[in-house]
C-alpha cells in the first residue's frame, strides 16, 4: 500500500516528534540520580517490619543478619562495616529521600525498635556524591540500610556500575553514608515471632536466652505516626 505524500509527511513529523520527546524524557530522567533498588543488612538477627522513605513505603523488609556457633555457643557478630552488595530492584525508581523511618524486631533481645532519620540535606549530599563520580550515569543506585546490634540504623547510597570489570571493585561499587541514628524501643508483642525465635535459637542465630542489654539507651516511646 502506497502512502500519499501528505500522509507520509505527517507520519515522518510524528516519528521525529516522538523521538525528540523520548530523548528529552530520557535526559531529564537521568539528570540526577534516582533510587532503583533497596537492600538491608544487620548485625545480629532482626526482622524489619516497616520502612518508609518520606511518606512512601519501601521494599526490602523481612529478616536480615544472624549469628553463628562456635563449640555450640552463640557468637556475637562484629560491628557492621560498609555495604558489600547493592539492593534488589524496587517497584519503580524513586527520588532521594529526606526522611527514612524504620521499625524492626530484635530477636536476640525480643524487643521492637523504631528509628527516624530526618535530614533535608540527604538528597543534595547524595547528588554531590553521584556527580563526583567519573561517569555517574553508568551507575545504578540503591539505598542500603543496616541495623547494628545496639539499635543503631545507618542509611547508605550504594552505586553499581554493571559495565565495569569485577577485578576493579573500586570502579564497580561505590558508596557513601547518608545518615545514622540511634533507635529506641517501642511497644510490640514478641509472641508474634515465637516460632521463628525457637528456630533461630536451634540454629544458633541468636542466644538461647534473651539478651538483657537493651539495644537503645533512650526510654521506650510511642511509635511515630507517619
Amino acid at each position: 500500500m502506497k502512502i500519499p505524500p501528505p500522509a507520509k509527511s505527517v507520519l515522518i513529523i510524528a516519528v521525529l516528534y516522538l523521538a525528540a520527546w523520548s530523548l528529552t524524557v530520557a535526559i531529564k530522567w537521568r539528570s540526577e540520580p534516582v533510587i532503583e533498588a533497596m537492600g538491608l543488612n544487620a548485625q545480629g538477627f532482626v526482622w524489619v517490619e516497616r520502612v518508609r522513605f518520606d511518606r512512601q513505603s519501601a521494599g526490602s523488609t523481612g529478616h536480615a543478619g544472624g549469628g553463628w556457633c562456635s563449640g555450640g555457643n552463640y557468637v556475637r557478630p562484629r560491628e557492621l562495616g560498609p555495604p558489600r552488595i547493592g539492593g534488589k530492584a524496587s517497584n519503580s525508581p524513586m527520588p532521594l529521600p529526606k526522611r527514612a523511618l524504620f521499625q524492626w524486631f530484635n530477636f536476640s533481645q525480643q524487643r521492637y525498635y523504631e528509628a527516624l532519620i530526618d535530614d533535608p540535606s540527604m538528597p543534595q549530599r547524595a547528588k554531590d556524591f553521584a556527580f563526583s563520580l567519573r561517569d555517574w550515569r553508568r551507575f545504578k543506585f540503591s539505598l542500603i540500610y543496616d541495623f547494628s546490634e545496639n539499635g543503631k540504623v545507618r542509611l547508605w547510597l550504594f552505586g553499581t556500575d554493571y559495565n565495569a570489570p569485577i577485578t576493579i571493585p573500586e570502579d564497580k561499587w561505590v558508596y557513601t553514608l547518608l545518615g545514622t541514628v540511634q533507635g529506641y524501643e517501642i511497644d510490640g508483642d514478641p509472641k508474634k515471632y515465637t516460632n521463628r525465635t525457637k528456630q533461630a535459637r536451634q540454629e544458633c542465630e541468636i542466644p538461647m536466652q534473651p539478651d538483657p542489654a537493651p539495644a537503645a539507651t533512650q526510654p521506650k516511646r510511642e511509635s511515630i505516626n507517619q
